[in-house]
């Protein structure tokens, strides 16, 4: 049952942007995805949000990723996992299963029910496919159109890659490179 407090919190979790919608902080690539997976700007949002939870401001740090999340939606899937961990470590388990719904819909990662949270999955070596096109790609500047085409689920198409979180682990840290 939702308490009082659940749908409170629920009701500010921001909704996301939808592909191709920009503002000056968040370029489009050619492909049209925004390009704020690992920005010095992210960084610092997700490095203040850390501060914050070290501190015990747990609040505080769920209003600046969801300001984030508000300003720049979409393009930001470390800051939607950085704040499944917070909801998880504070056993928020309603505000979890609404965030985790928003971003399996737009992100291929699949996060885990709140109970399984700490299960990762397969890696990126159990997709072969889509090992074998970054490899080939690698190091033109295609490669990272492509992953970002992993990254992030096109609107209504259902049967798009889907990767566990280690594998989705993987692909933001290979668009990080």
């Amino acid at each position: 049952k939702q308490t009082r407090h659940d749908a409170a919190a629920a009701a500010k979790v921001p909704a996301p942007i939808v592909k191709g919608q920009t503002s000056a902080k968040s370029p489009l690539s050619p492909r049209g995805h925004l390009r704020d997976v690992d920005s010095q700007e992210l960084v610092d949002v997700r490095h203040q949000a850390e501060f914050f939870m070290s501190l015990g401001q747990h609040d505080q740090a769920i209003e600046i990723l969801e300001q984030r999340l508000q300003e720049s939606g979409e393009s930001s899937p470390l800051v939607f996992l950085d704040l499944l961990g917070i909801f998880h470590t504070l056993g928020r388990t309603a505000e979890y299963e609404i965030v985790r719904a928003d971003f399996n819909r737009l992100f291929s990662g699949c996060v885990p029910e709140f109970a399984r949270f700490s299960h990762q999955g397969q890696t990126l070596e159990a997709h072969a496919d889509v090992v074998r096109r970054i490899t080939a790609l690698w190091p033109s500047a295609r490669v990272l159109e492509y992953i970002e085409d992993c990254i992030f689920r096109n609107p209504g198409d259902e049967s798009g890659p889907n990767f566990d979180m280690a594998a989705y682990g993987e692909l933001l840290m290979l668009h990080g490179v």
